[in-house]
């Protein structure tokens, strides 16, 4: 009998999902304002990636455990598909956030 894992290759690609939008978050109040990235101290924005990195995984773990069923159930093109959907929402969410209701 083959053993299943918990941690499968659709948890493996939702973590993926989650350290680059952790990653590219803190950086759109600039690339929706026009401003130039950069623009503040570096340790700021790494500051400001933990920040959004505690943040985001409320909506990662849950993406990873439907992406980890989807992977054992329907392979890993669901899975991608799924998480990339989530991708794609979270960042226009945060887009619309950082254009119309962010002070920055």
């Amino acid at each position: 009998m083959i053993h299943s894992h918990k941690f499968n290759a659709g948890w493996r690609l939702a973590l993926g999902g989650w350290v680059l939008s952790s990653v590219l978050v803190p950086f759109l109040p600039e690339l929706t304002s026009g401003g130039q990235v950069l623009g503040y101290p570096l340790m700021e924005y790494v500051a400001t990636i933990g920040l959004f990195a505690v943040i985001l995984l409320i909506i990662w773990i849950p993406a990873g455990k439907r992406a980890s069923r989807l992977y054992k159930v329907f392979g890993p093109r669901r899975a991608v598909f799924a998480l990339l959907k989530v991708f794609a929402v979270q960042l226009l969410v945060f887009a619309v956030i950082f254009r119309f209701f962010w002070n920055s």
